[in-house]
């Protein structure tokens, strides 16, 4: 096989890989949104039943209005690790795209210079393909290491708004329902401090997110060919 039929087969299995990353990213972003989907309504259903929608007296079941704070926490795990894959094809993706359209490219995980074009001309490739999860295509990157990460993941700005009010309002039902009861005077503190974690955790998890991609998105003057 000489190389222009080995330029020829691996591009064909970069459009081949672009299919795969597509179908995948499609079906991860139609579980995603049924996993949020059955977390809603677990917890409407849990805030429903311990505020005592369903009994006949009414009462508040402080048990059920607490439990309705671990549903988006359990589901917000689940989440989070399909996102940390989702993450992976999405940069894969992206990486793919750019080497594709970018007169000059260099693969992350080498800092070789290359382009899809020039690799026609050249009959030369050293992109790699079929590298679905991007290990090969971004090495040691901590772009890479940060953006597929469990903690990026778990802060992700839909799952931060999605769960975390969902947790911020299961807190403040149980609190009130708790100072009515007990007669607790600072029912609001547990309230305020998740809020305020919630919000330093992901204005530090932005910052850490717009300097590692600009760092990223920045061309090398060394190490190049």
């Amino acid at each position: 096989m000489d190389n222009k039929e080995i330029v020829e087969k691996n591009a064909k299995l970069l459009e081949d890989e672009l299919t795969i990353l597509n179908h995948r990213l499609n079906h991860l972003i139609s579980n995603i949104w049924k996993v949020r989907q059955i977390a809603l309504t677990l917890w409407v259903a849990a805030i429903g039943v311990g505020l005592g929608a369903i009994s006949k007296s009414n009462e508040p079941i402080l048990n059920i209005l607490a439990l309705s704070i671990l549903i988006p926490l359990l589901f917000l795990y689940i989440d989070a690790r399909m996102m940390r894959w989702y993450g992976r094809f999405m940069m894969r993706d992206f990486e793919i795209q750019r080497f594709l359209n970018e007169e000059i490219y260099f693969l992350p995980s080498t800092q070789e210079k290359m382009s899809f074009v020039e690799s026609l001309k050249r009959e030369e490739w050293n992109f790699p393909v079929y590298d679905i999860s991007g290990e090969k295509t971004f090495g040691p990157s901590k772009y890479y290491r940060w953006r597929s990460g469990f903690r990026h993941t778990l802060l992700a700005a839909t799952n931060t708004f999605f769960y975390g009010l969902q947790m911020l309002a299961s807190i403040l039902f149980t609190s009130l329902e708790f100072k009515k009861i007990y007669n607790v005077k600072l029912w609001w503190i547990p309230f305020l401090l998740i809020f305020f974690l919630i919000f330093i955790l992901y204005f530090l998890d932005r910052r850490t997110m717009r300097k590692l991609f600009n760092k990223h998105l920045e061309k090398p003057t060394l190490n190049t060919k």
